[in-house]
């Protein structure tokens, strides 16, 4: 097994997808250890690896997918959320792709979605299944996919009744994951599921508030990639918790058991997303600008290829 140099990053290949990626490199001679509960290494580098997937076209993730070992691939499609659920024998993985519950745009990327959560001011809450309060624009991206309903006059099975379908035929644990605004769906839909084996996050934003937090029962990793900016919004400030354990990736790509240190105060805040707005604007006219650490952090493909590393280093 080698260390791997993390991509060439730009502006002009920051947003997803990365269909130029070499997805579950090797997975066949690195089986996701579907059985384990605690923090697995190998197990983060897959399900980063799934999280980051889901942000490419249906096709490209169901032959990803069926080459990595999971053949059955269904696609759940919101008016702004896409999930995708690959199966086996043995397991699970539900995989959300988060960038398009961003509706500034009518083509959203990873850009505006991280922009709008740290410029929109309409950070309000609604009340949430089991008790407290969660992102209102989370709660409806999720509630797009989950429950049946009635389309074109036939009736859709939602993301709910295909797991519960699932684990009737063959009992699975189902591993759920999502990067950014992916990560907060994934968030609350292993909430709502409530069977999870486990949950696994990568630059996921505050979904809910301190009572959603003390409610929460999934078992959760919530990986954090050095000075993500992404991570530190919805602000502490509007009432926002974390949830789930969090595990670390610092300044070296090391993963560790101690929280990165994170300013997180509004005013800095802000300013980071003044820089990220000025730097994606120069970019765009042309202007030779590099795109600020707060926001490379955030890039999947970083966070998969410093766990990758991490994985070869504890072998």
């Amino acid at each position: 097994m080698e260390i791997k140099s993390l991509p060439e990053i730009n502006w002009q290949n920051v947003r997803p997808p990365y269909d130029w990626w070499d997805f579950f490199q090797d997975a066949d001679r690195h089986a996701f250890r579907f059985q384990v509960t605690g923090f697995d290494m190998l197990n983060a580098w897959w399900l980063s690896e799934a999280a980051t997937l889901a942000y490419s076209n249906p096709d490209l993730v169901r032959n990803t997918f069926a080459r990595a070992g999971l053949p059955v691939v269904r696609l759940f499609d919101g008016k702004s959320t896409q999930c995708f659920v690959a199966s086996n024998e043995d397991f699970i993985i539900v995989a959300f792709r988060g960038t398009e519950t961003s509706l500034r745009s009518e083509r959203p990327d990873l850009l505006d979605a991280v922009y709008d959560l740290l410029t929109d001011i309409r950070i309000l809450r609604v009340p949430c299944e089991g008790g407290g309060s969660v992102h209102e624009g989370f709660q409806q991206g999720l509630d797009e996919v989950w429950g049946d309903r009635d389309q074109d006059g036939e009736r859709t099975t939602g993301l709910k009744s295909y797991l519960d379908e699932l684990s009737t035929r063959k009992t699975r644990p189902v591993w759920i994951t999502g990067h950014s605004l992916g990560a907060a769906l994934a968030t609350l839909a292993a909430h709502r599921y409530g069977a999870a084996q486990v949950l696994y996050s990568f630059g996921s934003p505050l979904v809910g508030d301190a009572e959603f937090r003390n409610r929460f029962r999934a078992t959760h990793f919530r990986v954090v990639n050095n000075t993500d900016i992404v991570t530190r919004v919805p602000p502490e400030a509007l009432g926002y918790r974390h949830v789930g354990d969090m595990i670390s990736i610092d300044g070296t790509g090391r993963v560790t058991g101690s929280p990165v240190r994170q300013e997180t105060g509004m005013d800095t805040l802000h300013a980071n997303a003044a820089d990220i707005r000025i730097s994606l604007e120069s970019a765009r006219r042309g202007v030779p600008v590099g795109i600020p650490g707060s926001l490379l952090d955030h890039v999947p493909l970083f966070y998969s290829t410093h766990i990758w590393n991490n994985h070869v280093r504890s072998t």
